[in-house]
């Protein structure tokens, strides 16, 4: 049960915020519920955990902090409470924040960005950390499925600021995203080196690995005596 500490990480991730703007109980609200979001989803990835090493307790706290990272830069809600009349003209505008082609997006970032390697990159490191802790504690049990699950993940945060995007446009409630396909090839790649980036580490650290990729306990006790 020791492990279901980590679930105050999101508390501390957000403390700061609700010291600061303790007096807005609207923005006080949509605190808790990113909070109440990161640990629901922490205690489902936590129940298929086991912290028996050192080595796991670091890669989970790790783990935990960037999760909270992912989310408040991905798909995290911020609304303001002034509401707007709707106006639904503005959802006909929503096409032209969406690029459904991945390698044009990609070029053009390359081409009209002076930050196209910050922005490549980041997309491709974005998921990297998932998906070798995917590999690592085992809750996916092969290469092809981390991917498969990359893509997913990646496919539903780019769906989640569509509908963040179309929110703002109609009530202008919120901030506005860019949806982007080549979001999720460059995530999806990026999720496929965390895997591999896993496969090379146990590989390389194999003789100290069980059967499920795993540190060996006796192992590592017998070096620890030495």
């Amino acid at each position: 049960m020791k492990k279901y500490l980590l679930l105050l990480i999101p508390f501390f991730f957000y403390g700061r915020q609700l010291l600061v703007y303790w007096g807005d109980l609207f923005f006080c609200l949509q605190v808790f519920a990113s909070i109440s979001v990161l640990t629901g989803f922490m205690v489902l990835l936590l129940k298929r955990t086991t912290l028996s090493t050192m080595l796991d307790w670091t890669i989970a706290t790790c783990f935990s902090i960037y999760f909270c990272f992912l989310f408040h830069i991905t798909v995290e809600v911020v609304a303001f409470p002034d509401l707007h009349s709707p106006d639904w003209l503005n959802l006909s505008f929503i096409v032209q924040t969406v690029n459904v082609h991945p390698i044009r997006g990609i070029l053009d970032i390359v081409r009209n960005n002076p930050n196209a390697t910050f922005q490549i990159v980041g997309n491709l490191l974005m998921l990297s950390p998932f998906a070798f802790v995917m590999r690592y504690f085992s809750w996916v049990n092969s290469t092809k499925r981390t991917i498969m699950y990359g893509f997913f993940l990646s496919f539903v945060i780019e769906v989640i600021q569509l509908v963040e995007t179309a929110v703002d446009m109609v009530w202008q409630l919120g901030i506005r995203r860019s949806p982007d396909s080549s979001d999720v090839l460059l995530n999806t790649a990026g999720a496929m080196f965390g895997a591999l980036a896993y496969h090379v580490w146990k590989t390389v650290k194999q003789p100290s690995f069980g059967k499920n990729g795993r540190l060996n306990p006796t192992i590592q006790d017998q070096q620890e005596d030495y």
